[in-house]
């Protein structure tokens, strides 16, 4: 990192807070020691010359530090601390700056120009330069933020890791792992009742992350907070981000690690939490096998969905996770596990049976062509002529639903009809 002498030619404090010009300066002098001296390359030409200290001095100063940090650290001017040579250099500034001006951000071109400019009317006061775009950049926001954290109460602690998701990848990598990460891990580690809401940034930070910095900077962290003990808060926010870094981690880890969380969040049947189990099947369905649904998640939603305790939401939300897995699945274990389960439902519940017909619709749509007319006219279409007769439902779901799905039933047993004929 470069390092620049900071220009110690007034209080920078009580400069920016008065705008009274204080004569206590009276220049540097090659009479007096030069480690008793600020730097004579930062300090404003009416401070050396005519001892005139102001505020708009200081951001002489200032400008000449912004323009050190852009400059390998060395200022416009190398006076030697002589004031002879010092006079002598003053002219050279412009000159000096063009050569610099590309390595500036534009956003900071123009105002560093006029704070370097020797008429002491050209140079902007703190308040303007304070209120510059580049000051209000979110990242510059966001590490400040994370900086006086301790300072707020919870509920902003919150809002900002609120926000936080959003400016991560805003972020140079460099600045994201050395100084942004330290920072989100301590909170995470030390502060419980915050982990939901600081886990967004440091998923993002995976989603956003290259492999090699993945595995050097946030792999270990991200094991250690799959295995360790969770709220359900916790665990619903894990799930509803695990797109972000599914494809980091191994089949064994989807099985052991993060399959556990679905039925932790089925559990408690809020609309919340059934929305994120439904969406978090949807992402891992594309990381399971056949074996992984049969052993981890089949006997699981069919035995949640057959207690006497779970509410036809639960159960809704059954049927949907399994119908999002209907792809995956080989054709015996559809015909021997799903086919009897599914036909094995009775419910008088109207929101039930629509999720039943569901289920149905989507099975002969993915695996139409795969299922034999016989399991169809022996599990599935009786099973459906059985709500026909229920008067929980309405015509409108009886002709768009039921009717519907019976014909669609029936075509392949007729066509296996006419074949035989």
């Amino acid at each position: 990192m470069t390092t620049v002498t900071r220009p110690t030619c007034c209080n920078w404090k009580s400069s920016y807070l008065s705008s009274k010009i204080t004569p206590k300066f009276t220049g540097c002098s090659v009479k007096v020691p030069v480690f008793a001296q600020p730097d004579l390359d930062f300090i404003a030409p009416e401070a050396q010359m005519y001892n005139s200290m102001s505020p708009l001095a200081d951001m002489f100063s200032l400008g000449m530090v912004v323009c050190a940090i852009h400059n390998q650290g060395h200022s416009l001017i190398d006076s030697e601390q002589n004031p002879n040579v010092y006079v002598k250099q003053l002219p050279e500034i412009p000159n000096n700056f063009e050569k610099i001006c590309e390595r500036l951000p534009r956003t900071l071109l123009e105002p560093v120009r006029k704070m370097i400019s020797k008429d002491v009317r050209e140079r902007p006061t703190s308040q303007l330069f304070a209120l510059l775009k580049v000051f209000n950049e979110p990242v510059v926001l966001s590490y400040e933020g994370l900086l006086t954290l301790n300072d707020k109460s919870l509920n902003q602690k919150k809002e900002f890791f609120g926000r936080l998701p959003k400016v991560i990848p805003l972020f140079e990598p460099n600045v994201r792992y050395k100084y942004i990460l330290p920072l989100i891990l301590q909170w995470l580690y030390e502060s419980n009742e915050l982990i939901p809401y600081i886990l967004p940034s440091f998923l993002t930070m995976i989603k956003v992350a290259e492999s090699d910095d993945y595995d050097k900077y946030l792999k270990s962290h991200l094991h250690k907070i799959l295995t360790e003990t969770k709220s359900l808060q916790t665990s619903m926010v894990i799930l509803d981000l695990s797109d972000f870094f599914i494809n980091h981690i191994n089949q064994d880890d989807i099985g052991n690690l993060l399959l556990p969380e679905i039925f932790v969040c089925l559990e408690p049947g809020t609309p919340k939490s059934l929305e994120t189990v439904q969406n978090a099947i949807s992402v891992l369905s594309n990381y399971l096998n056949n074996t992984q649904i049969v052993q981890s998640i089949l006997p699981q939603l069919k035995e949640i969905y057959n207690r006497k305790t779970s509410n036809p939401k639960i159960r809704i939300a059954c049927l949907e996770c399994l119908g999002k897995l209907l792809k995956k699945l080989t054709l015996p274990t559809l015909c021997d596990d799903v086919l009897p389960f599914v036909s094995s439902i009775r419910t008088v519940d109207r929101e039930l049976v629509l999720a039943v017909v569901a289920l149905n619709r989507r099975l002969i749509s993915d695996r139409n062509n795969e299922i034999s007319y016989t399991y169809i006219a022996g599990m599935l279409l009786p099973s459906m002529v059985n709500f026909l007769a229920l008067k929980t439902l309405t015509i409108s779901d009886v002709s768009f639903h039921l009717i519907w799905i019976l014909c669609v039933l029936c075509n392949p047993i007729k066509r296996n009809i006419k074949n035989l004929c």
